[in-house]
């Protein structure tokens, strides 16, 4: 079981200013295993939002994967962690990284 720190990022109309950061609990073999999972089940993911607008959720970065436990079935893909990281201005997966040092 492996508990990998996922960074999201939400696009209206090609302007990001939303990042979300999430951590997710995945049954794997291996680290390489758990990211390519997480890469082939977090799609990209379109909706409209209450202004009408079009927006777009993107997986941006893996930015940790560590294991947890040896085992726990029932928690595959479950999320177990969230925040919001919102700017006032669009800026860039990196500058989100490096402002709440997220690689750390």
């Amino acid at each position: 079981m492996f508990a990998l720190k996922l960074l999201f990022a939400s696009t209206v109309n090609g302007t990001c200013m939303i990042f979300e950061e999430r951590i997710i609990m995945v049954q794997a073999s291996n680290p390489k295993q758990a990211e390519q999972m997480v890469k082939l089940y977090f799609v990209a993911d379109s909706y409209e939002n209450a202004n009408g607008e079009q927006n777009i959720v993107t997986l941006e970065a893996v930015l940790d994967c560590f294991e947890v436990v040896d085992q726990l079935p029932a928690m595959h893909l479950v999320e177990v962690y969230s925040r919001y990281l919102i700017y006032d201005e669009p800026t860039t997966v990196e500058q989100v990284i490096k402002d709440y040092k997220l690689n750390a």
